[in-house]
């Protein structure tokens, strides 16, 4: 890890974000449920960590196609689209659903 981003109280409680960093790639993670303002906050501070506090030069994160809070979230941190993985995430119920790929480089900023 390039760093860890813990929220606490009675609306964000067991939410975490963090990145795993892998061959000077950080990846992005989220869990836990919380409104768009605390994700929007969450995501660009760690985002922000990642790259300009611990140097990396690509932070990515993939999330599922229907995600719309984490696409705006992602977007508004400064991330761009690259990609989409078609039917590459199997939810609990059996279905299948395609992902999409996000990244900011530290010459997006």
């Amino acid at each position: 890890m390039a760093g860890e981003c813990g929220c606490s109280g009675s609306a964000v409680d067991d939410f975490k974000v963090n990145v795993v960093v892998d061959a000077g790639i950080g990846t992005l993670h989220w869990q836990g449920t919380v409104d768009q303002k605390t994700l929007d906050e969450a995501v660009s501070l760690a985002a922000d960590d990642a790259l300009i506090g611990h140097e990396l030069h690509r932070v990515e994160a993939s999330i599922t196609a229907d995600d719309l809070m984490a696409m705006r979230a992602l977007h508004r941190a400064g991330f761009r689209r690259e990609g989409r993985r078609r039917q590459a995430v199997r939810a609990d119920d059996g279905s299948w659903h395609d992902a999409l790929l996000y990244a900011r480089l530290i010459d997006d900023q």
